[in-house]
């Protein structure tokens, strides 16, 4: 074990004795000091919301299955001590936790839980993220964690990999003991890795199977003329009618091997198991190259890859349509609408389904970030521009975002002087970083969204003229739930399915309620009330409920158990306040009251919490 005073050495002085300490441990180490990491922090800051957990458990629910399934058979081994298994995925993410109750509730002091990332560049050297970085299996005892919080356990981790050798997850084993004998770990977790990869291997035969089965009239209707199924590892198993000539050429090939050919991929959409409701491979939809110059079928909104809730409604249609075009060009795009319409949904499904899909999607909410920290967040800064700045620098937004998709929520919020600054960068297409002299190119596409009218903004001198009609190129308005009430069903239909639960509860008296609603906060308040149904009844929805407390009443007042809150409907701020104040009661509720531990649920202060429990008197 290696001994703390080699760790404080490094920390102070960034010198390694490499006769004590691990190669692996050293470049490590190495990584997280220049990447800025804290060592005296370690708990978990990067956590998934609760809607995105599920969508990356949804997306790895066979990989789940296969964990859960071993975790069941190791109970006799974990119930007598004090080990916790854990599942990420391939970018370090935390899906699942199990093992011993003790273990748990010491990982839960550290934020050691489901939904967070669990890399060397947020927590430092650790085995699941050191095992992501060298893609090998590793064990990290306790003073090898570069960062103190971690610093007490002993974890071991290994990739699990498809049948492609690709790393697809991260199985780990942590114990909270300190006398704990490490020599066995690796062999007992490559051993439990490889139980849980045969499981996949069966599953993908299954899934295969599965998808096969799935060739319909859905495939054969010719919605489109050139289309291909792929199993979970982008190898063709179907191709459509049109392209049945050369079907011996792609069956069984990688969709790499077609996009070499005359046809290039438009867009990938997620087919999902009947059985088990994981993925199971891939609808794509393609177009033909003529000369070099692809050939693309009439723009239709059903092309368009769209993770959330399409509907019926004609203005949505029309929105995806829209933005159907939009992705397929650099075009600047700004998306408006009111609060919980989905504009950071939209705009991700803008990027998926563009050329720069597979380049980063970086969104900021321009709103929170408080305004004298902007710039710097933005643009990023050297090493000592200013006093507090990080040692090695700051990479901004604009640089994590190169290649890619920077989406500025709420751009409505930002000071003149960022306006400036931002329109300097779309005119040069480069930055300058604070306190650097040397400007950097970029290569992004810009999407804005806001709740403001932008326009009255410019009437009122409040934003710059020119940075408007820079933004305002190919704008998508989101039209408000009241707009679309015949998409209701649709939402609850998702809802019901994502999370197991049963849709045909619904009586027609509550689904009169749901539509002679007016919805001043959107799909996101829509979410909400399904949430609170759900945590409340069960299955077992009282047929006659009445839901004026479920609902914003059309006075604009805010209703809940625990009393009222008296503000306008059309108000950002009133409704920010309901939907923090809904959070805290359901992390309350989760864990029996208990403010700690609703604290590291809400990854808040526990002072902070403390003060939200006076304001909304709770």
């Amino acid at each position: 074990m290696l001994k703390n005073e080699f760790w404080h050495r490094f920390i102070r002085e960034g010198q390694l004795d490499q006769r004590h300490i691990r190669g692996c441990i050293a470049e490590s180490w190495k990584r997280c000091r220049n990447k800025g990491v804290d060592p005296y922090k370690g708990m978990g800051q990067v956590i998934l919301t609760h809607d995105e957990l599920r969508n990356r458990q949804v997306d790895h629910k066979t990989l789940l299955t296969a964990f859960q399934s071993l975790l069941d058979q190791l109970e006799p081994l974990y119930s007598a001590s004090n080990v916790i298994f854990i599942l990420a995925d391939e970018e370090g993410y935390i899906l699942k936790t199990g093992g011993n109750s003790e273990g748990m509730e010491k990982a839960k002091t550290i934020r050691f839980v489901e939904g967070v990332s669990w890399t060397e560049d947020t927590v430092g050297t650790n085995a699941i993220g050191t095992a992501l970085k060298i893609e090998e299996a590793i064990t990290i005892r306790r003073t090898e964690h570069y960062a103190i919080a971690s610093q007490s356990w002993v974890c071991s981790a290994v990739p699990i990999r498809n049948p492609k050798g690709q790393i697809i997850g991260i199985f780990n084993a942590s114990f909270g003991e300190e006398d704990r004998n490490v020599s066995v770990l690796i062999p007992m977790i490559k051993l439990m890795a490889c139980h849980i990869e045969l499981y996949l291997e069966k599953q993908i035969a299954l899934d295969s199977l599965e998808l096969l089965s799935k060739i319909n009239s859905k495939f054969t209707a010719n919605q489109h003329p050139y289309q291909v199924l792929c199993d979970q590892s982008d190898i063709i198993k179907w191709v459509s009618p049109p392209m049945r000539k050369e079907a011996n050429k792609y069956i069984n090939q990688s969709i790499n091997y077609l996009q070499k050919s005359s046809y290039i991929v438009e867009s990938k959409k997620k087919v999902y198991s009947s059985d088990h409701e994981g993925v199971i491979g891939y609808e794509m939809t393609l177009s033909l190259q003529e000369n070099g110059t692809s050939s693309k079928t009439q723009t239709h909104p059903d092309h368009f890859h769209f993770d959330g809730v399409k509907g019926t409604s004609h203005s949505f249609k029309k929105v995806l349509m829209l933005a159907h075009q939009a992705a397929k060009e650099d075009v600047t795009v700004h998306i408006s609408g009111e609060t919980g319409t989905g504009k950071e949904m939209m705009a991700h499904a803008i990027h998926e389904n563009s050329h720069r899909a597979d380049r980063p999607f970086i969104a900021i909410n321009c709103g929170v970030i408080p305004k004298d920290l902007l710039s710097s967040e933005l643009f990023g800064y050297v090493g000592g521009a200013y006093t507090g700045a990080k040692r090695n620098g700051h990479k901004g937004y604009f640089e994590q975002a190169n290649g890619g998709t920077l989406f500025l929520d709420e751009i409505g919020d930002i000071s003149y002087e960022v306006q400036t600054a931002l329109l300097r960068v779309i005119q040069e297409k480069e930055i300058i970083p604070i306190g650097s002299t040397k400007p950097i190119p970029i290569n992004i596409r810009i999407i804005t969204a806001t709740h403001h009218h932008l326009k009255t903004l410019v009437k009122q001198g409040q934003w710059r003229e020119d940075l408007y009609y820079r933004l305002y190129v190919f704008p998508i308005n989101l039209p408000a739930l009241r707009d679309r009430k015949e998409d209701i069903q649709a939402f609850i239909d998702d809802f019901s399915k994502k999370g197991g639960w049963n849709a045909a509860i619904f009586s027609k008296s509550i689904l009169a309620q749901f539509m002679d609603y007016t919805w001043p906060g959107n799909i996101r308040e829509l979410m909400n009330v399904l949430e609170r149904l759900k945590v409340t009844y069960g299955d077992h929805l009282p047929s006659d409920l009445n839901l004026e407390d479920y609902f914003f009443s059309k006075e604009g007042e805010i209703k809940s158990e625990q009393g009222r809150i008296h503000s306008s409907a059309d108000s950002p701020k009133a409704f920010r306040d309901q939907l923090e104040k809904d959070r805290i009661i359901e992390a309350l509720k989760q864990v029996n009251g208990k403010v700690r531990e609703a604290a590291v649920i809400l990854d808040m202060p526990k002072s902070t919490l403390y003060r939200k429990l006076r304001k909304y008197d709770l």
